[in-house]
């Protein structure tokens, strides 16, 4: 497993997914995920806040099941969740450079379609970035994909 810099965003806006994918100035998205953003859980008000990010990578093929229990393993003092859909949204639009080397993958936004769990994720080039909807028949995952953690942000002692 590799850890990339651990970054910290603010989602102070209450704003429903739509409008989150317009904030990210995405250059394409996929079709099936805007069809489908009424599967998506609501965004709650403890989605807003400020929260620490982590990108997860495993260069191994792994199971979805194996990817979740990786990222909440990571630091049980201090756990890290897997990312849903609206934590991706706001990294996207907060770190638009983060999306070009591997795609980044929200493993914990996995609704049903077509009988298959579909994940959103975030990749790109340095000029274009994408919002695509990947699904696993096999729910494996190649080592070329990263997955985004998340936590609030403890607040510093005084």
């Amino acid at each position: 497993m590799s850890e990339i810099t651990v970054s910290i965003f603010r989602n102070d806006r209450f704003v429903n997914l739509r409008d989150m994918i317009v904030l990210g100035k995405y250059g394409w998205v996929n079709e099936t995920l805007l069809g489908n953003l009424g599967l998506f859980p609501k965004i709650k008000m403890a989605d807003i806040g400020e929260f620490e990010t982590k990108l997860f990578q495993f260069y191994q093929g792994v199971s979805t099941d194996e990817v979740k229990k990786r990222i909440e393993a990571d630091d049980p003092a201090n756990p890290w969740l897997p990312a849903r859909i609206q934590h991706l949204l706001a990294f996207g639009e907060k770190f638009p450079d983060r999306q070009g080397r591997y795609a980044v993958v929200a493993i914990n936004s996995n609704p049903l379609i077509g009988g298959h769990q579909h994940f959103p994720y975030l990749f790109g080039t340095k000029n274009i970035h994408y919002l695509g909807f990947e699904h696993r028949p096999d729910g494996t995952w190649r080592g070329d994909f990263t997955f985004l953690g998340v936590r609030r942000k403890r607040k510093e002692l005084s």
